[in-house]
């Protein structure tokens, strides 16, 4: 008898071991779904599609959203559909939201995608949809995941940085302050919207005042603006390097490619950029959406979101981010996170934001 309450026990152990590790690698079967992820998938399987609209280049577009359909219904055992259609930017579709919501319009996309200063308006006007995504995938996803009251979970993490041209540098750039030497002149340029640049002016980073000497003497520098985004005018050689950028995506991308091209951070500017999926209140596939935003914070999401788009969260200690992250902190980097909370903490970047615009698109 006491050898069989022993088999007992550890047939109880080991069941909670099986269920904890379910919990944090996100390859769940339905035995280890938690309740409220079971009324989720039936609520989203009742809905049976989900439209998504952002950039071709977010998530790859079309052809990522055929692989995330597969492997969503996968994992949970449903038949969504899951359609796309190029969208405008993410500062364009958050002023979309707004409006539609205002309007009383259905939402253009059943979720939406977006860096933290272009959600928070979101969160602030409430146009979004709270689900208890920590009692989703418990020990998977945390409560530092999901900002905005519930809302917003931080799905992938940029770095702000310099993309450049290896080949074509005149030389390597090992500080940040270096790309204002005279080598550089002519050969750089920098985003319409100072990309990152934003960010150091934050109180507590570079503050403004540094960052506005660093982006006038840089200004002397540059030959013109361009979007994040045009990696291939880099690859070209068109445009040695591009100071700041947004998340680093494009030097992954055109490396992949084979061309001589790639992205450098630096100690003394260290920034993040986090990017968010949240569902607005006025999405017709409010389910879907949710459960599409639970998928991708799995383990096979998160791979996914990497194969995609070649960025992943830093949260997840198994990431590239979070690699990337304690390379940079063994350097002596203190990172400005980039987050939601970090945005709503320094109402001044906006302000001085619009100044840093004006004196790059005066550079000659």
């Amino acid at each position: 008898m006491l050898e069989i309450k022993q088999i007992g026990v550890r047939f109880a152990q080991a069941t909670l071991v099986s269920a904890a590790v379910i919990a944090f690698t996100g390859s769940v079967t339905n035995a280890g779904f938690t309740p409220e992820l079971q009324d989720l998938i039936k609520k989203a399987g009742a809905e049976g599609k989900l439209h998504i609209a952002w950039s071709q280049s977010s998530l790859d577009g079309a052809a990522g959203a055929r692989k995330i359909e597969a492997g969503m219904n996968k994992m949970f055992g449903t038949n969504i559909k899951i359609s796309f259609s190029p969208g405008r930017s993410m500062a364009a579709m958050s002023g979309k939201i707004r409006a539609e919501v205002a309007a009383g319009q259905p939402a253009t996309s059943d979720t939406y995608l977006g860096s933290s200063p272009f959600v928070l308006p979101l969160v602030k006007r409430k146009v979004l949809v709270a689900f208890p995504y920590t009692k989703m995938l418990p020990g998977r996803i945390t409560p530092a995941m999901v900002e905005g009251d519930g809302t917003a979970v931080r799905i992938a993490t940029g770095f702000g940085g310099v993309t450049y041209n290896t080949k074509l540098a005149p030389s390597k750039p090992e500080k940040i302050t270096d790309f204002l030497k005279p080598e550089w002149k002519g050969k750089i340029s920098s985003t319409p919207y100072a990309a990152s640049f934003d960010t150091l002016t934050a109180k507590g980073v570079w503050g403004p005042e540094k960052t506005e000497d660093y982006v006038r003497k840089l200004s002397k520098n540059i030959r013109g603006l361009v979007r994040c985004g045009e990696g291939e005018r880099i690859a070209t050689g068109e445009i040695i390097a591009l100071v700041m950028d947004c998340h680093g995506r494009e030097g992954r991308l055109w490396a992949s490619k084979g061309a001589p091209v790639t992205q450098i951070l630096f100690p003394e500017a260290a920034i993040k950029r986090q990017f968010y999926l949240a569902v607005p209140k006025n999405s017709a596939r409010r389910n879907a959406a949710a459960l599409f935003t639970v998928f991708l914070m799995t383990k096979e999401g998160q791979k996914l979101v990497l194969e995609t788009w070649l960025l992943d969260s830093d949260l997840f200690p198994e990431s590239n981010a979070a690699k990337r992250t304690a390379d940079l902190e063994k350097r002596g980097a203190k990172f400005a996170e980039g987050s939601i909370a970090f945005v709503a903490a320094h109402p001044e970047i906006n302000k001085l934001k619009r100044k840093l615009v004006k004196i790059l698109k005066s550079a000659k």
